[in-house]
């Protein structure tokens, strides 16, 4: 019980989790009154704004029938609503009781409606009817309506991408489009559905659905439709029962139109009722009153489209993963069809999620699905902790210690996750394979087979580059289930070759995508659309289409703007008797419309203020999507006019808002906009280009202005991290006008922060433009004065170039670079790059000679030709056995850390030389392993010499040093963990195994073939993981495991390496697959010549490609195969021509070689028995 000052509580009468309500006396005059207390001790601004607002709606209503507020007063740290005490108890408390006969519940069913009536005329939907929000004396008589906490003063509200999962209101009672589930707005006529649902369970002692849980009661509302009343229980009549069952259909469009119709056949039923005598050929809403010109919210001439798309939606919610590609032009209701697979998305408890691409955001990495999941992620955060701790557990169980690189791209996340440490430093081709990996397992958290997941992107066209790199990943890959991508895209904005293209094209060839291509309206839909917005006939409304087709050429968008255009400029009267619209063909004809869409919503534009027009304009700037506390701060005005503006380009339908934090606009502090934000929406991408229209290029670029050093100011006082691009983004497009040099240079510190976090999201197009802005806004003189600086940032524009496939801006990149390198590290750094470019580009020879040159600069000889890398090879040998003497393996391990950045640029160099060194010249591999095991001795580790470490390991066992090279091994795991370098754990796991099987059994071999692949998953090795997998095949093999096993085994390996297209292991695994099926198929007559050819055919690739260890091995296992079968001689020749390739390349380190000279025992102990 709380002690109000001036009040005296009496009892309490009611509690919630939210509120206490008590009743009381005033003290002042003996006034009987209800309190209405905000039961937290500390409540947040949010609930104290809310509830503020509940009492400035009571506040504007008057009339009988709703309940009279009287104060608002402070309490503590709380507040109170004091309001008129009528001395009754809810209809709810009431119906529990008291019985009541037929007739008061009708006479309680007018009041309710009288009440709600009087709501409405004063343009308030209430949108919480339910018997609990009618108060009732019935000593009295009088029936008031309480509860206005969720009341909204708008026309319609439209949520339909955001707050799905929590709607407001009381879920029993809520109307369909209430629910959030479907492509409706929710206006006036959401209370008329629950009072219906009321009046069911007032007249029949029960509500019409009991759902188990929130999702089956929801589709419920949505598609299911109840016994009526007058077959529920017989005493009801059958006008009655109309009435409600017509309150209650699930379209608004076929409900009652006004509260006054309602009530009318209500009266008209009890009169009958109380006259005993019934109703014949009764028609529910005769005397209704259209009192609103109303476009129907429907889709017209979609229904091959809204087919194709269920199916597709029903194929996900079976455990597909589907693409829908939508194309059309601008309004010509692409994501209005999307929408359209709410219902069934409901029905199978699915998540429906939403982004939109931006024109001027297609430089923010994952912009469009940072969107949708931040959204998805705030629902999730308004659960119970017990969810909460649920959703966490999964999230990290998928994540692993990859946390952050999802936490970088959606900020939210954090809340439920928590703080995540930093994710490995990887080289940037295998953090692209990373967040893209660690990207796919959060997306499949969400994707479930009890909850299928939708992702709608729209604007597909102004895509960013990371996004599309991530879709093409997903489908290529599939491994994604329970999941539909539905993608639109404005068709006349694609560029032949342009990016979007080019995704288009690939995802045609994985044959993954379907592709649905949205023609305008013909003249059937668009006559279907005119007829029932004017509820005319429609054979009466074809002259009118005629006029409007010519006009808007089937585009719906356009269509229904000028529809209302034509209600604007008083083409239509509306004619009571008949319940219709009449039209004027000839003010039709006169009328002030444009053919141009963006023209047509200007002209509309010309009835506001200029001042709502520049707040517009300012909106424009910020984005299809924008804030109130930015346009607050950035506009500068007072509050009340901004609140004045907003409010007027939603009434105009220019604006709306993304959630119910709209109503709290004026009841905030300042600051407390930061805790909650109030977001909107421009009710399309069209209105949204005819206001940034309006606008001049040089007041644009003044606006951006604004606006980046708004945000500017929050990332810098507030930490805003997360709107970094945004600023950014911003103040490029304004940066014409900056003439300050220190605002320039800060600018461009700006530039290289957005492309360092582009860089590390692996989204290296948009870090090429930052970076290239960056370099732009300073002269060659400013750039004088700190050359460090700018040698980085050319290196790292480089860099992003070269991997966003920019090969040539690279290349000159690097030449530039040339000239500003001051020492030979720099010479080297530019050196790195060009021979990843040389390796892109499949230049082997130029990549290695690229190094050679480098290395000259710190006086160190790479050889050129065979002999001299035998020879180099042996005094390496002579040396690592030296270090081997001097240092323990176990020093080797504890060797201090390299420091000399020379050093460290020349293991870099020398390893960068790794791949083309494999391909083209393993001498030379074996050359630089020896190397960098020297440099390590003399100089110190790094996380190079854990490679490294392994590879000498391997060069040890092949001269007999099985020991020794497995210590070497071994050491290299603990240096790994030493140094934390994860990111090469996989390439040591994988290279372990080819020492390992000289010291212990293949199973260890088997184990570290796994962990190199799972590891290898984790930190985007996609190279060691995908040969860890195929070189794990060859050895099951020799471990005796069934040949169908491995069958299996090997086809799902060839299944993924297919997918990540990865040349080598690929092969291996092919040829694994085939040798199984020749041990399968050994004694088939018929397949001996098949056999045959496929065997010429696999050794002519080897060749060809120059692979001899594949081919060692391909030789080998037809042995092997060969002995098995007692095929003795033919197993001769195969082994034969495995002894050459071993003794031509010095293959020895493979655990195949072995099994050679085995097999060569074996034919020998053949001949001898023969012979005896």
């Amino acid at each position: 019980m709380i002690s109000l000052a001036g009040y005296q509580i009496n009892n309490e009468i009611h509690k919630s989790n939210r509120t206490i309500v008590f009743r009381g006396t005033r003290l002042s005059d003996n006034c009987p009154v209800v309190i209405k207390y905000l039961s937290k001790e500390y409540p947040t601004s949010k609930e104290l704004s809310d509830f503020t607002y509940e009492y400035k709606i009571m506040n504007k209503l008057s009339g009988e029938g709703i309940i009279k507020p009287y104060d608002i007063v402070k309490y503590g740290n709380s507040l109170a609503i004091i309001m008129e005490d009528i001395g009754g108890e809810s209809i709810a408390d009431a119906m529990k009781s008291t019985k009541l006969s037929i007739t008061e519940k009708m006479l309680l069913s007018i009041q309710m409606t009288d009440s709600l009536l009087q709501v409405h005329k004063q343009n308030i939907i209430h949108k919480d009817v339910n018997p609990s929000n009618f108060i009732w004396n019935r000593k009295t008589n009088q029936v008031k309506i309480i509860d206005f906490g969720i009341s909204t003063e708008l026309a319609s509200e439209d949520f339909q991408y955001t707050n799905t999962m929590n709607p407001d209101g009381t879920l029993e009672y809520m109307s369909p489009e209430q629910t959030g589930r479907i492509n409706k707005p929710v206006d006036y006529r959401t209370d008329f559905y629950s009072l219906g649902i009321t009046l069911y369970e007032l007249f029949s002692g029960k509500l019409p659905f009991a759902g188990e849980d929130e999702s089956e009661m929801v589709y419920y509302h949505i598609a299911k439709t109840p016994a009526p009343l007058y077959l529920v229980s017989p005493e009801i009549p059958k006008c009655l029962s109309d009435i409600v069952m017509k309150l209650i259909s699930k379209s608004a469009e076929e409900r009652y139109q006004s509260a006054s119709g309602i009530k009318k056949d209500l009266e008209h039923c009890y009169q009958s009722l109380k006259s005993g005598t019934e109703i014949s050929n009764f028609v529910p809403g005769k005397d209704d009153i259209i009192e609103r010109f109303e476009i129907p919210y429907k889709l017209f001439g979609r229904e091959e489209e809204i087919e194709i798309l269920v199916k597709k939606f029903e194929d996900a919610s079976k455990g597909n993963c589907e693409l829908v590609l939508v194309g059309g032009y601008p309004g010509i209701g692409k994501s209005s069809l999307i929408n359209e697979i709410r219902k069934p998305i409901t029905f199978r408890k699915g998540r429906f999620i939403y982004g939109k691409c931006e024109q001027r955001k297609c430089n923010t990495p994952y912009y469009g699905l940072r969107q949708a999941f931040q959204e998805l992620v705030r629902q999730l955060l308004t659960e119970p902790q017990s969810s909460l701790d649920t959703w966490k557990q999964r999230l990290m169980d998928a994540l692993g210690e990859n946390g952050q690189l999802i936490t970088d791209i959606i900020p939210d996340l954090e809340q439920i996750i928590g703080l995540q440490p930093h994710a490995t430093e990887l080289n940037p081709v295998e953090s692209q394979n990373r967040i893209q990996m660690v990207f796919l397992e959060f997306i499949k958290v969400f994707a479930q087979k009890e909850h299928p997941l939708i992702i709608f992107l729209d604007d597909l066209q102004w895509c960013d580059a990371a996004t599309i790199n991530l879709i093409y990943y997903i489908f290529s890959m599939d491994t994604l289930q329970y999941a539909l991508f539905v993608c639109a895209y404005r068709d006349n904005e694609l560029q032949a070759g342009y990016r979007i293209s080019q995704l288009f094209e690939k995802l045609r060839e994985l044959n993954s995508c379907t592709e649905l291509f949205l023609k305008p309206l013909d003249f059937t839909a668009v006559n279907d659309l005119v007829s029932e917005t004017l509820h005319s006939p429609p054979d009466a409304t074809k002259p009118l289409t005629e006029l409007i087709i010519k006009k808007t050429n089937g585009n719906p968008f356009f269509t229904i703007k000028m529809l209302k255009s034509l209600y604007l400029q008083k083409a239509f009267t509306f004619i009571p008797e008949k319940g219709q619209w009449s039209f004027d063909l000839e003010k039709v004809r006169n009328a002030e419309i444009s053919d141009n869409l963006i023209d047509l919503i200007i002209k509309g534009l010309e009835s506001l203020s200029e001042r709502t027009v520049n707040t517009l304009k300012l909106a424009a700037c910020i984005g299809n999507q924008f804030d109130f506390r930015t346009l607050l701060l950035v506009k500068n005005d007072p509050e009340s006019l901004l609140n004045k503006d907003l409010w007027t380009a939603i009434n105009k339908e220019i604006i709306i808002p993304l959630d119910n934090n709209y109503r709290l606009i004026g009841s905030l502090s300042a600051e407390m906009y930061k805790d909650v934000p109030i977001r909107f929406s421009f009710t399309h991408e069209r209105v949204r280009q005819a206001v940034y229209s309006l606008i001049t290029d040089n007041d644009r670029a003044k606006m951006h202005l604004s606006i980046g050093y708004i945000y500017l100011k929050l990332f810098q006082k507030e930490k805003r991290t997360d709107l970094l691009y945004d600023l950014v983004n911003h103040l490029n497009i304004g940066r014409e006008l900056i003439q300050n040099i220190k605002e320039l240079i800060e600018l461009s510190d700006l530039n290289i922060m957005a492309g360092s976090k582009a860089k590390k999201s692996t989204a290296f197009a948009a870090a090429e433009n930052y970076f290239a802005i960056a370099q732009s806004l300073l002269s060659d003189e400013l750039w004088a004065k700190t050359p460090r600086k700018y040698f980085k940032l050319l290196i790292d524009r480089a860099n992003v170039a070269l991997l966003s496939g920019n090969l040539t801006l690279s290349e000159n990149l690097c030449i530039r670079l040339l000239d500003k390198a001051q020492s030979n590290i720099d010479k080297a750094s530019i050196s790195i790059i060009r021979v990843q470019i040389f390796e892109y580009q499949g230049k082997h020879k130029e990549a290695i000679d690229e190094v050679r040159r480098s290395l000259r600069l710190f006086d160190i000889h790479l050889p050129d030709n065979d002999q001299e890398i035998v020879q180099k090879i042996h005094e390496g040998i002579f040396k690592l056995k030296s270090y081997l003497k001097r240092i323990t393996i176990d020093g080797l391990k504890n060797l201090p850390e390299m420091k000399d950045p020379e050093k460290i640029i020349i293991m870099q160099m020398v390893f960068q030389m790794v791949p083309a060194a494999y391909q083209s010249n393993p001498q030379l591999f074996v050359l630089i392993s020896l190397m960098m095991f020297e440099l390590t001795c003399e100089y110190g580790v790094s996380p190079l010499s854990c490679k490294c470490f392994t590879d000498c390991a391997i060069i040890l066992g092949s001269l007999g040093e099985y020991e020794t090279g497995y210590k070497l091994a071994e050491a290299a795991f603990s240096l790994l963990n030493r140094l934390k370098a994860e990111a090469f754990r996989a390439s040591v796991c994988y290279g372990f195994t080819f020492t390992s099987y000289t010291r212990a059994h293949y199973s260890e071999s088997l184990n570290y073939y796994d962990m190199a692949y799972h590891k290898g998953l984790e930190t985007g090795d996609i190279h060691h993981a995908s040969f860890a997998l195929a070189d794990k095949l060859l050895l099951l093999l020799y471990t005796g495991k069934n040949l169908n096993e491995c069958m299996q085994e090997t086809e799902d390996a060839v299944t993924y390496l297919n997918k990540i297209n990865i040349s080598l292991p690929q092969l291996l695994a092919q040829m694994i697959h085939y040798m199984i099926r020749k041990f399968q198929s050994v004694h088939d007559k018929k397949e001996e010549k098949n056999f045959l050819r496929k065997d010429e055919e696999i050794i002519t690739t080897l060749k060809s490609t120059n692979n001899l260890g594949f081919l060692c091995r391909f030789y080998i296992l037809n042995a092997y195969m060969n002995i098995i079968f007692g095929k003795m001689d033919d197993a001769e020749k195969w082994n034969n021509m495995a002894q050459e390739v071993i003794r031509s390349t010095g293959l020895v380190q493979d655990y195949s070689v072995p099994d050679h000279y085995m097999f060569q025992g074996l034919i020998l102990c053949n001949k001898m028995v023969r012979l005896i």
